[in-house]
């Protein structure tokens, strides 16, 4: 669905907005990523909000007996006004951001046995490859995989480490064969996100 707004700088608050919004309504849930990672999920998808971003609309490969009507996928254009966004989609108020939290809260404790148990199938699983592939101990390469699913923690002086390649293919490599970098939570944390470098949040 592609939706004509006056103001496209207003896009990413309504999408997150809309987001929060189908969670309120009923339409927004959790899911238990491979890492043991809860994965906040609605109808509406609050990361496609920038200018840039490619969309894709070719015809799928199906194998039989899947078959797709393409008249189903004619678009289908409704004549209207530009949406104002702000007064569509107006920001939670302080009563519904409490509501929010609270259902987040009750799916992520619903969730949790199957997030722990998740968490450690994955990082038995991972462990070996990390002491094959970078030569660390058992023990070390464990740690790494559990920061990995804590989302990468790193010791500040990570940046100012790495190497001039960074980012490349072998960003993954080089923190698994460095493990020194790997610190110990505090209240800095550093994350490498997608081989696009550490960022802090």
């Amino acid at each position: 669905m592609f939706v004509l707004v006056r103001d496209g700088a207003c896009v990413e608050r309504l999408l997150r907005t809309l987001h929060d919004r189908c969670w309120l309504g009923g339409l927004g849930w959790l899911m238990v990523g491979a890492g043991g990672q809860l994965l906040d999920r609605s109808l509406v998808d609050r990361t496609v909000y920038a200018g840039e971003r490619l969309v894709f609309e070719g015809t799928p490969v199906l194998r039989a007996p899947l078959v797709q009507d393409v008249a189903l996928r004619a678009p289908q254009v409704v004549e209207g006004d530009a949406v104002d966004a702000a007064a569509a989609c107006p920001d939670l108020t302080m009563a519904e951001r409490a509501r929010l939290r609270a259902l987040r809260q009750a799916e992520a404790h619903r969730l949790a046995p199957d997030a722990a148990a998740s968490r450690r199938t994955f990082v038995d699983q991972q462990v070996g490859r990390v002491v094959e592939r970078a030569g660390v101990t058992e023990s070390a390469a464990r740690r790494i995989v559990e920061r990995q699913c804590e989302g990468v923690l790193l010791q500040p002086s990570c940046c100012r480490s790495m190497p001039r390649t960074w980012p490349s293919p072998r960003s993954g490599m080089y923190l698994q064969t460095h493990p020194d970098l790997w610190g110990p939570p505090s209240p800095t944390r550093w994350r490498a996100s997608n081989m696009g470098g550490a960022r802090r949040r």
